[in-house]
């Protein structure tokens, strides 16, 4: 057993503090509005790879969906279990996504921006999108090598002085 000597901070506070905002990121509350993908990385959405929300409790009920990327776009199935619905269901679009045709249960609905309103009783959304040309500028890969290249260029620079 590891024994932290009662020092919880900040340990204890970043822990939470990380978890709302990954929760935050996926699925949160305004209002009486569901917020759904208010902020997702480039790296989350490559063909085959899957954003799953389980089980999440929200002042409207259980929030649960998947959404899974393919080459074209990306399908989200939803398995909601609202005991309190929300007056709507705000779906945020990626930066990174150029975005076509999205159709909620089979029927297409408009977008607004960089959001669609989603019927509250949704069950199926196909989104068609592909790629802008400068989503990798922005990835954890690419900020670790500029990190590095940066930090080279000055200790070069330090010493030579």
């Amino acid at each position: 057993m590891r024994d932290f000597g009662g020092n919880l901070s900040p340990h204890g506070w970043f822990a939470a503090k990380y978890r709302s905002l990954l929760r935050d990121m996926l699925v949160r509350e305004e209002g009486s509005q569901l917020h759904l993908l208010s902020v997702v990385s480039p790296e989350w959405l490559n063909e085959g790879d899957t954003i799953a929300v389980r089980r999440a409790p929200t002042a409207f009920g259980m929030v649960n969906y998947v959404l899974t990327a393919d080459r074209t776009g990306g399908t989200m199935t939803f398995t909601n279990s609202f005991s309190n619905s929300p007056d709507s269901i705000i779906l945020h679009l990626p930066w990174f996504l150029s975005v076509g045709e999205i159709t909620a249960d089979g029927k297409k609905i408009p977008v607004y921006g960089r959001t669609v309103n989603l019927p509250v009783n949704v069950r199926s959304v196909y989104i068609s999108w592909h790629r802008n040309t400068n989503s990798d500028l922005m990835s954890y890969d690419r900020a670790v090598k500029d990190y590095k290249a940066e930090y080279a260029r000055r200790w070069k620079d330090f010493i030579e002085k």
